[in-house]
């Protein structure tokens, strides 16, 4: 997030208004409709993996996307390593710097956004389809129109925005390839009073989405109302997710989940509030002064964070004002689960029949993730 501050990108435009229409679903029952037992872990060696990546799957394999080195490593079930892909160049099977996102969709396909936002679309035997660089200089970018935007920054124009540094966001819907970004205009970005932070958090966009087929770019989805009138530089970030018609956009200030279809309109919202976060967020009015305070403001008062759809329960993931992690789980948007979890970190992978995956540790030390296997069951009593 915290990037160059203005990115010269092609063109494509497309502007809506945010018109909220949803309604914050309270839990009428106080019990866990569910229950969430440990049933094992994996510890899978690391030696030959950088420790900064993220794991996903297939519904058959486990996956390791390594945001240091140019590969994919493919592990069976129970954590041994079976396949990899990818090294670094330009050929079929290559990519030229390692991935910061990497997604399996639904139809087998795969898509990789490498570390210099370079698009790598595969198909579901890994052969390349076609390659992207978002940053890509299209005819209207000549210098009289950059001046022009530097000077007048305008946040219903594509070419001001860059992909959010926050990792591993991606998802298809219809035929869009859907990412989180954000602008750092030097004279119009969410850190500065007097570079308009206000009106950032009112006007400008958080989601893009790329169409597989034209490469055409648009922007939508503005910030909820909650964030109008403050200047939350250090809870901005959003988190994505989806099932198979709606967009999942949770935000780290709002414990509302915004919900958009596969036009790219905004449907309606849902959420309840986690008990163990402090909403009442700090407001920082410069860069320098929301990077002093990041990890102060962010252990002591909490947030909201990642969120994933796997086996139609959708799972977000919070960080409560004592430093805590804690889940909610959801069902038909009805909140059916909500408890503080004991590890040090909690990354949903995906669910491989009968157990759902998910990272929580990565040991340095020892040179190990461990992923731990759970079960869902209904909570009967």
């Amino acid at each position: 997030m915290r990037n160059s501050l203005l990115i010269i990108l092609i063109i494509s435009l497309f502007s809506c208004k945010w018109q909220p229409k949803g309604q914050s679903s309270t839990n009428q029952n106080n019990k866990e409709q569910i229950v969430i037992n440990t049933v094992d872990s994996l510890i899978v060696d690391a030696r030959n993996l950088s420790l900064c990546g993220f794991w996903l799957t297939d519904g058959k394999h486990l996956y390791y996307e390594d945001n240091k080195i140019v590969t994919i490593k493919k592990f069976t079930p129970d954590g041994t390593e079976c396949e990899r892909y990818f090294s670094k160049g330009r050929g079929p099977e290559e990519m030229l710097r390692p991935p910061r996102a990497f997604k399996r969709f639904e139809n087998g396909d795969f898509i990789s956004i490498d570390i210099d936002s370079h698009f790598f679309y595969f198909d579901s035997l890994m052969n390349k389809k076609w390659a992207y660089n978002f940053y890509k200089i299209g005819n209207k970018c000549g210098n009289e129109f950059k001046q022009n935007l530097l000077n007048n920054p305008d946040p219903d124009e594509v070419l001001m925005y860059e992909l959010s540094s926050y990792e591993n966001q991606v998802e298809l819907l219809g035929d869009n390839i859907i990412f989180p970004v954000t602008t750092e205009h030097i004279k119009y970005n969410g850190f500065y009073k007097e570079s308009r932070a206000k009106e950032f958090y009112k006007d400008s966009y958080h989601l893009m989405a790329l169409n597989k087929n034209t490469l055409k770019k648009e922007i939508f989805g503005k910030f909820p109302p909650i964030y109008h009138k403050h200047i939350w530089s250090n809870f901005m970030d959003c988190h994505i997710t989806k099932d198979d018609s709606l967009l999942y956009v949770s935000f780290e200030a709002d414990y509302q989940i915004y919900l958009y279809n596969k036009d790219l309109k905004f449907v309606s919202s849902f959420g309840v509030k986690a008990d163990n976060v402090d909403h009442t967020y700090p407001e920082r009015n410069t860069f320098e002064e929301a990077t002093d305070n990041y990890k102060k403001d962010r252990t002591t008062h909490g947030f909201y964070s990642n969120i994933y759809f796997i086996n139609n329960y959708l799972f977000r993931i919070y960080h409560t004002k004592h430093n805590k992690i804690g889940m909610q789980v959801y069902s038909n948007q009805e909140l059916i689960y909500d408890k503080i979890i004991n590890y040090e970190i909690f990354e949903m992978i995906g669910y491989i029949e009968p157990y759902y995956y998910v990272n929580t540790k990565c040991d340095i030390d020892k040179e190990i993730y461990i992923i731990t296997k759970l079960v869902i069951t209904k909570n009967e009593t």
